[in-house]
Formats: C-alpha cells, structure tokens, sequence
C-alpha cells in the first residue's frame, strides 16, 4: 500500500511538473498581443484587422517566407542588449541578429520560433519596431524667400559642406544624381536592413528625394548623403554612417512619438550621440498643432476617465460621419523608457457605446498605446482616455495622424511637437506658406513638456521640387534651414595651418541673429522667428578688416543685437590664438555698451597686429552665442 501511494504521489508530481512545463511554454506575456496571437496562428494573423498597426513595422516579405522583425528589450533591470546576443544565439539559434542599442536589440526570428523566443534569459520584451511618421501632406520658392540666393551670389555655394538627409524613402533618387542632385552624391539604404544593404527607396516613396532637392536648391555646392531608415535602430545605424562620412549637418524630416515631449526618450538618445559629436540636427517640428491635446491628467470625480477641460468634460467629441470612415490615435505620456506601474489607455465610443481600446492591446509595458480605428457613418464619435493602472499623474499627449484631420474641440496646439524636435539641442522647424506668410495652422508647436521654446525658426513650405509640383509641411521647411546652416558653414576662410568651423552651437546663434521677426504669431510658434540668411557673406573672399594702426582711432564692432545673457568679446587670428580680450591688459578691446565694441588693433600686450583676417568671438555663459560678424 505504502508503495502504491508513493508511487501514486510521484505520478501526480511528475503530472503537477508537465502542467507547470506546459504552462511554461505557453507563457508568451513577454510578446506584445500581437505577437502571441502571430505565435497562435501564424501568418494567417496578417489577414486579421490589426487596431495597433499604425507606426509598427511589419515586412509582408519576410512574414511570407515565415519570419518576422522585433525589437527585443531587456528591460528596466537588464544590461545592454549586445551583452545577450551571445546567450540568445546560442538558446535560439535561428534568431538573426540585425543591430543594438542600450537596452534594446532588432533582430529577425522565423513565426516558429516565437514560443522559444518568449522564454529567452533576460528579455523583458519583443514586439515589432514602431516607426516615424513622415511631416508632409499628401527650383524652390524657398531659396529666394530666405535670401539663399543672393548669399550665394556674393560667397560660397555650400561647397566643400556635407549635409546628410535621413528619411524613410529616396525612390527616384539615383536618377536624378547629376542633376537635381549633386554629381558626388553618396547613399546607403538601412531600410529593412541595419546592415545598409535594404531598401533606398523605402518601399517606393519619394519623401526623401523631394528634401535632398531642396537642400540641394538652397546650398549647390554641398555634397549629400542619402540614408533610408524605417526603425529607431536603423535610424541609429544611418546616423554612425553619416559621423563615419564626415557630415556636419543631418536634415531629419520625420516625427517620432517614442518620447513623452520632454526632451527624453531612447529615440533623443541616439540623436544626441549625432550632437555629441558636433553635427547640427535639423528636424522637422511636425504636423500635427491642430490634432493635439496635451496637458496633465485630470480626474476631480474619481472615475479613473481623464477630464480634458476644467468644466470636467471626459471625451473629445466629432460630429457624426465628420472626419472620414477611419482614423488613427497615438497617446504618450512623460514616463519614458518604462510605465510599468502607470498606464492610460485609449478608449472610442459611438453614440456614447465603448466600440474600441487599447486596453487588450498593449503589454503595459511603454508609456505609447495606439490605436486605428474604422468609424461606423452617421454614429457620434466620443474619444476618451481612462487610467487603468497606477494612481499617478502624468502629462498626457494626444494626437490625431490622419493628414488634414483636426480635433473638433480641446486641441491644444502648444506642445504638439514630435521627436526628436523637442530635444534642447535638435534646430526643430516649422513651416509657414512660402506664398502668403502665413504660418501653417498645422505647425506643431512649443513650448516642450521640461518648458523649452520651440521651434526656433519657421521656415517655408509648398514649395515645388522636381519630385513634387507642391511640397508641404514641416517636411519640406526643414531642408531649407538645413541648406542654410551648410551656407553658414562653407562661408569661412581656410588658412595654412587653421581651418575655422562654426560649432554647432554657434550655428545657432548665428541662425538665431539672422531671423527675421514673426510679429503677430501664437505664442510657441517660433522662438527665433523667419529662416533667413544674411545679405553678405560672413567672410567675403579677397577681403580685409580695415585694422587701424596700433594707437590710431580704434575701429568699431557693432553686434546686431544684445547677447542674451553677460558675455564677453574675443580676437582671434586663423591660428586659432586669442590676440585680444576685453579683459585682456593694455586695454585693446574696449566696450563702450551691450552692442558696440572698439578695437585699436593691437593685441593684449599692447603690441601692433599685422594686416589680415580675424574673428570676432562672442562668449556667453550658455557658450550658444555665434562668432559675430563686423559691418
């Protein structure tokens, strides 16, 4: 008997460890949603309506030949995902390794290997890789609006500059080298590869040709570098393309939403590995003003449904069949990389019915839900946003995606600025109609979620290429000032032994002194005002300053404007050595106020200077003023 029990009792443990194996290798919580029913059922997934399609990339190729591309995450509590590789490789074998950074790693895995690949030792997450959202609508105008053209006339075309343009699509790029493009035009297609070798043409849009066009328009001379990219990971792989080439500007025109508007967010950190190494990043701000709310979650009545105005209204409402059968909404709040313990969920109701939500569909994991949704005509429309986890508050972004498409009520066009534009240090651009002046009413707008102005110059928009009879949105304003910083940068002198560079940061000022004024626009439209570039160069070839004689009447340096913040005037020869100080002895360089400066033309000990070409430095405690210029 004491045998038949024990033997009994090991039958049911050992049936007890197949449940608990079982279960074990059912459990697919790591994958997103989608990913488990891809792991349940195969392809045949892809035939089914997908609500969080929007931003997520899905290749139809490789999941035809049974592969799909994630994005895998250790987590808040794991290393580096490039740590992993050797383990996850050697645990799944068939797992194609494309490209890393920080936490996260994009990899290929065939749809038979996901039950594996939910178990792997340190994932916190897989799913696939959301993507950016282009900036438009559906030679330039532009350049003799920003006075491109008559600063070319009298300086530099741009040459030897090199501007790097990363966009998800160049079709019909290749074709146009030569021509509308430079002859010496490089590009690299990191598009469905990491590696470089995907697809330039992402897929057949020519997005990214019509802003090399007009880069091109505005700065003739500079040399291009043609990237495509679809993931924040071959973003990051275009981007290290352009440091190794030697670029000094990077023109962006896409918007991101893996951030919560702050500044933050693993999408800004790559980008700031591209400031950090002294390249401008010229961004688009985005088109998105006029479908926006933002703002901090707002319960008074305590029903977990956030109230969008002080009046305790839960829903923004459209008017029925207003707006088309179908839309997309994406909603993001400042709690970046990980919400594990907070999250909001999207929820749509028609004639007061819950009809969707993002409530199954996310991990809850991220501070990102999205949602597409077809509309039933003729029914209301209510959107709300209930808080279904934690009992935090956090600063919640709401946005619209379909082109032309505004929220009927509560939209809040400050703060409707896209990634990375929203980062201190990224030049972000909004666009204003090149034909009336007129800023775009869909011009995303500042200030940031940490309080930062922006975007600091608008620039114009529908303008035509040879891609494009009409290119608008913020996509097509970017290029231009990107064009105009390459102008700026091509137009100082070379010297034997020390070729000058504007730093990026007094690329800026530089940008920032020579704006024109936008009076009578929004607050948060522009920090800076209109993109424009000076009447003359900055260092006209063949000229000299009229230095006086060591002791003869001093000549007078006028600045445009007052610095922002106290600041002091330096000399410099193209050797890169100060010859005067405003604080320098012998009292060289005196100010006489804010704006006016004289210098007797010796150097700090009192000595004569010999004749020829020298900088004007101006030196802010932010170190964001520009070399100044004499006139």
């Amino acid at each position: 008997m004491k045998v038949e029990r024990l033997m009994a009792a090991v039958a049911g443990l050992l049936a007890a460890v197949a449940i608990l194996a079982a279960a074990a290798a059912s459990d697919l919580t790591t994958l997103e949603p989608w990913c488990r029913q891809l792991a349940r059922h195969g392809p045949a997934v892809r035939s089914q309506p997908d609500p969080t399609a929007p931003l997520c990339v899905l290749d139809a190729g490789l999941l035809a030949a049974g592969q799909v591309r994630l994005l895998l995450d250790t987590g808040p509590r794991g290393g580096p995902a490039a740590e992993m590789r050797s383990a996850w490789q050697s645990d799944l074998p068939e797992l194609i390794w494309e490209a890393a950074s920080g936490h996260h790693a994009q990899v290929r895995v065939p749809v038979a290997a996901l039950d594996e690949l939910a178990r792997l030792p340190g994932l916190f997450h897989a799913g696939r890789p959301r993507t950016g959202l282009l900036l438009d609508d559906v030679v330039s105008a532009g350049v003799t609006e920003i006075g491109a053209d008559a600063f070319v006339a009298h300086a530099t075309d741009g040459d030897p500059i090199r501007i790097g343009i990363i966009d998800q699509g160049f079709a019909g790029a290749e074709a146009l080298i030569g021509t509308e493009l430079p002859a010496e035009t490089r590009t690299a297609a990191f598009y469905g590869d990491a590696g470089g070798a995907g697809d330039l043409s992402g897929g057949g849009t020519d997005h990214g040709t019509a802003c090399a066009e007009i880069i091109h328009d505005v700065a003739p001379g500079a040399r291009l570098y043609l990237a495509s990219m679809q993931t924040s990971l071959e973003l990051q792989a275009a981007m290290r393309w352009m440091i190794d080439s030697g670029v000094d500007v990077i023109s962006h025109s896409v918007g991101w939403f893996e951030g919560g508007g702050d500044g933050g967010g693993p999408l800004n950190e790559i980008v700031a590995e591209a400031l950090d190494a002294g390249l401008l990043w010229v961004n688009a701000a985005g088109n998105q003003a006029q479908a926006h709310w933002g703002g901090p979650f707002r319960d008074t009545d305590g029903d977990g449904r956030h109230e969008f105005d002080a009046a305790g209204d839960e829903t923004i409402t459209f008017d029925a069949g207003a707006g088309g059968r179908s839309f997309t909404l994406v909603l993001t709040w400042d709690r970046w990389p990980y919400s594990t313990d907070l999250g909001y969920d999207i929820e749509i109701f028609e004639d007061g019915e819950r009809v969707a939500s993002t409530a199954d569909l996310y991990s809850g994991r991220y501070a990102y839900r999205a949602l597409a949704h077809a509309r039933t005509v003729g029914r209301q429309l209510d959107i709300g946003v209930r808080r279904t986890t934690g009992a935090e508050t956090a600063h919640l972004r709401l946005f619209r995606l379909d082109a032309g498409e505004t929220f009927s009520e509560h939209r809040t066009p400050a703060g409707s600025l896209l990634l990375p534009a929203d980062a201190p240090r990224v030049l972000a651009v909004g666009a204003y109609d090149v034909a009336s002046g007129e800023l775009e009413e869909f011009s995303a707008r500042g200030p940031t979620v940490a309080g930062d102005e922006k975007p600091e110059l608008i620039a114009p928009d529908r303008v035509a290429t040879a891609s494009r009879a009409s290119f608008s949105g913020t996509s097509a304003a970017a290029p231009h000032a990107a064009g105009a910083a390459a102008l700026l940068l091509a137009s100082t002198p070379e010297a034997p032994f020390f070729d000058f560079r504007w730093r990026a940061s007094e690329l800026r000022g530089l940008l920032a002194a020579y704006a024109a004024p936008a009076p009578g626009l929004d607050p948060g439209s522009t920090s800076w005002g209109r993109l424009r570039l000076p009447r003359a160069p900055l260092a006209p070839a063949g000229r000299r300053l009229p230095l006086p004689a060591c002791g003869q009447p001093p000549l007078t340096l006028r600045l445009r404007r007052p610095p922002p913040t106290p600041a002091a005037l330096e000399i410099y020869d193209l050797l890169g050595r100060r010859i005067a100080s405003e604080h320098g002895a012998g009292g060289a360089l005196v100010a006489l106020g804010a704006t006016e400066f004289l210098w007797k033309g010796c150097d700090s000990d009192g000595r004569p200077v010999a004749s020829g070409r020298y900088w004007v430095r101006l030196t802010t405690q932010a170190e964001a003023a520009p070399v100044l210029l004499l006139r």
